[in-house]
């Protein structure tokens, strides 16, 4: 994977897109960016097979827009993120026969605590990510316009008379329920580590 990084990273060097100077940086940033693409074709591609593409669908765009703005936990590998994409896929494929029992009520069990917890402890940003208090603010201002958009559309699929839309609405609550998991363990994590440093 580094030998193509390298080779895209140089190639941009010789466009004058990016300069010598940059391109270490520009060859990691796109093998980052490869193996990312890489995790989520896996993970649409396995979770669609499972319980088909359009929760799939409705699941991963949930998931990208409230991890964006979110922040959480991180994976601190590649190949770990992609084994926990794998992971959270055959998961939420066993999850398709719990929601079949009570959609409803079981996606608003899930929203519910979730949107409590980010508008708590979101954003969750890594410490290696520094923000100024404005980027922060903008960021929380971002994170709680999308969570209330997303809660909307959750609605809006469980109310509408079809099962498979309903199911749509259940897997959207699902990514309301990892994304908040996410940012609970960065919290816990944070919360660990200032006790272990006593600040």
């Amino acid at each position: 994977m580094s030998n193509y990084s390298n080779t895209i990273a140089g190639y941009f060097v010789k466009k004058g897109w990016l300069t010598p100077e940059l391109q270490a940086w520009g060859a990691y940033a796109i093998e980052k960016r490869i193996l990312h693409l890489v995790a989520v074709l896996i993970f649409i591609v396995l979770l669609g097979a499972i319980c088909g593409y359009i929760n799939a669908l409705a699941f991963y765009a949930t998931f990208s827009l409230l991890r964006g703005c979110c922040g959480g936990w991180h994976a601190s590998k590649p190949l770990h993120c992609i084994c926990v994409s794998v992971l959270v896929a055959i998961g939420l494929g066993f999850l398709q026969h719990v929601l079949a029992r009570g959609v409803c009520v079981i996606s608003v069990c899930c929203i519910i605590p979730s949107v409590v917890v980010l508008f708590r402890w979101a954003p969750a940003h890594t410490a290696q990510m520094k923000l100024t208090e404005e980027e922060y603010v903008a960021c929380r201002k971002q994170m709680r316009i999308r969570t209330v958009g997303c809660g909307f559309a959750a609605l809006l699929c469980l109310l509408i008379p079809s099962q498979s839309v309903c199911t749509a609405g259940g897997y959207i609550a699902f990514a309301f329920l990892l994304a908040a998991v996410s940012v609970g363990v960065m919290q816990i994590n944070r919360i660990g580590k200032n006790g272990r440093t006593g600040t």
